[in-house]
């Protein structure tokens, strides 16, 4: 019996040995696992709601930072796959996309694409109605088995969001139906009303960042990493955000795009409004903006300096520039408001449309109401703007005889007599030649593309100037306008006293005479002319002279037509050109193309 329970207490011994040795855990599969819950990717932390950011803005060029932190992993192992969208960037990456680490720890920079299609888009945020996609940064290593391991961190995209700026009136009607297309493409707007108020530019520049502000606050407390915003601008709104840029020099500016829409870059002249009611509507409220958006005020001329050589731009910023233009003389050639010319901005990319007006103050369809217009932002907030080559615009006096005045409009009428052929005409300044005569050149990077006669006792005022289009006003005597091949065109407003408009005229490629006298008379010698004729019903009369057809307006406003020129002033042997005038220019040509080169290179 003892023998016997000897033998079942040993049994007993056994078999808790056994169970127990089975319980015992394994202290290295236990470090290992301890191990593996170390190892993890940390997206950036956003400062304003202390959470990890879930995604970021395209276009940003400072990224979103990813934390690693990878123990107990085989040297030398760890390595990143390249997303599908965005690149990896940072001083822990080497080469062939490995990964090096210090004290187990290492910092990346997922930096996302520039631009995301509406196809890309394919998650919408049920919360936010914000549309995204997902990337995925993927991380390779061998496990202290050599096993290999991945581990991977989701991050969302989102395009910039939209910032629509009205114009005058601030009315954010506007923009209505262009920000509801915008949204049907996946873009996210939000309208930003900046001349609601009679205030400075400068004054509108906060109120326009005070809207950037708020709709970037929006995204980060989301968790959403953001930078930059687009932002499409109408009139006036447009000449607020080039102020803001242009006082905004940092590589941090908070603006990627501005795509102005009938902004008038160089102005407008209130006095030439086509009804006193709109001339009411835009001075009732808003006197300090209409001052410093007269053509000749200084904010303009500081806000454009440097426009011949780029130095008004940018570099941080991608402009474009969309208006309405008809080749036919109604009013300012341009969208009711706005002439063509001044909404021309050198080294700026531009899409024409024919046939809008400015706003809802005209009959007709807004330009920012125009699907074509909707499609040229769209087409540019999903692409690169790259600018174009500079032109180079200059009116010079070729050549003068008699007393010929320069007359400057600035705080005080100025005459400036014209000393010699160095003289230069800009925009905003009237050329009077009295008991004298002149012959104007107009050059484009280097090339004469017009010449433009004036007899004596003539003032003419150069009002728009820009590579394409020329705005002149003849107020009285006879001026005959020669444009060349390859060049701009010129708009000519003929006006009596207080600027009450006879004809307006539009030529492509032309060679005219304009008289205004007693009787008015247009005769084209080559070419073709538009001519809009205000008939005796105060309605303009679309009329078009080609080669050796002209009309004359009596005082009556009856149009004749006209056979011939009654005042063959043009003939004097000064319009004409002697060899030595002619080296003359070209020697002018050279020198003019060569101050551009060295400028480019400088």
């Amino acid at each position: 019996m003892k023998f016997y329970g000897r033998r079942y207490v040993c049994l007993l011994i056994v078999f808790l040995m056994g169970i127990n040795l089975f319980c015992i855990p394994d202290r290295g599969y236990a470090e290992a696992e301890a191990v593996e819950s170390k190892i993890k990717l940390e997206l950036e932390e956003n400062s304003l709601t202390h959470r990890p950011y879930i995604g970021t803005v395209c276009g940003s060029k400072e990224g979103l930072q990813i934390k690693l932190n990878f123990p107990g992993i085989k040297e030398g192992s760890l390595k990143v796959k390249p997303p599908k969208l965005g690149i990896i960037q940072g001083n822990s990456l080497g080469w062939n996309d490995k990964i090096k680490l210090e004290n187990n720890s290492g910092i990346i920079n997922y930096i996302p694409p520039d631009y995301l299609a509406e196809w890309q888009l394919k998650d919408q945020d049920p919360q936010t109605s914000k549309w995204y996609t997902l990337d995925i940064v993927a991380l390779t290593y061998l496990d202290a088995n050599d096993n290999e391991q991945e581990i991977t961190a989701d991050i969302r995209l989102y395009r910039p969001p939209i910032i629509l700026t009205s114009g005058f009136t601030g009315d954010d009607k506007i923009w209505a139906n262009c920000s509801l297309y915008l949204n049907e493409q996946k873009f996210d707007t939000q309208i930003c009303s900046c001349n609601a108020l009679d205030e400075s530019m400068r004054a509108q520049t906060q109120t326009l960042q005070q809207s950037i502000d708020i709709k970037k606050e929006e995204y980060l407390q989301q968790d959403i990493k953001i930078q930059q915003v687009d932002m499409v601008a109408h009139g006036i709104g447009g000449l607020i955000g080039r102020f803001y840029v242009e006082n905004n020099q940092d590589s941090n500016i908070d603006i990627r795009k501005l795509i102005m829409v009938g902004t008038p870059n160089h102005g407008i002249n209130i006095t030439d409004l086509p009804a006193s009611s709109l001339q009411a509507q835009l001075l009732s409220g808003h006197e300090s903006s209409i001052k410093q958006i007269n053509k000749n005020s200084d904010f303009l001329r500081a806000l454009n300096e440097g426009e011949t050589y780029g130095t008004h731009l940018n570099d941080n910023v991608q402009y474009a520039n969309i208006y309405s233009y008809s080749p036919y003389p109604g009013y300012y050639s341009g969208d009711m408001l706005i002439t063509a010319a001044s909404i021309y901005l050198n080294g700026v990319p531009g899409y024409a449309v024919s046939g809008d007006v400015h706003s809802t103050a005209f009959p007709g369809t807004p330009i920012a109401d125009d699907p074509r217009v909707w499609e040229a932002i769209t087409a540019w907030l999903n692409q690169e703007i790259y600018r174009p080559d500079l032109d180079r615009l200059s009116i010079g006096v070729c050549k003068t005889e008699g007393e010929v005045t320069i007359r400057k409009y600035t705080e005080e009428i100025t005459d400036i007599k014209v000393q010699d052929t160095s003289t230069r005409l800009t925009a905003g300044e009237d050329l009077c030649t009295e008991d004298g005569k002149c012959v104007l050149r107009f050059m484009i990077n280097g090339n004469s593309w017009a010449y433009v006669y004036l007899d004596r006792n003539t003032e003419a005022a150069f009002d728009y100037i820009s590579p394409e289009l020329i705005e002149i006003r003849v107020k009285r005597g006879n001026v005959r306008f020669n444009t060349l091949k390859e060049g701009g065109h010129f708009s000519v407003v003929l006006v009596e006293d207080a600027n009450i408009q006879r004809i307006r005229l539009t030529d492509r490629d032309t060679d005219f005479i304009v008289s205004l006298n007693d009787n008015i008379e247009v005769y084209t010698f080559t070419g073709q002319v538009f001519a809009g004729v205000m008939n005796t019903s105060n309605d303009m009369e679309i009329r078009t002279l080609r080669s050796a057809e002209g009309i004359l307006l009596d005082t009556n406003n009856n149009v004749h037509n006209l056979v011939t020129v009654s005042d063959l002033w043009y003939e004097d042997d000064f319009y004409k050109f002697t060899f030595w005038d002619k080296v003359k220019e070209y020697l002018i040509q050279l020198k003019e193309k060569a101050q551009i080169l060295v400028k480019r290179i400088l």
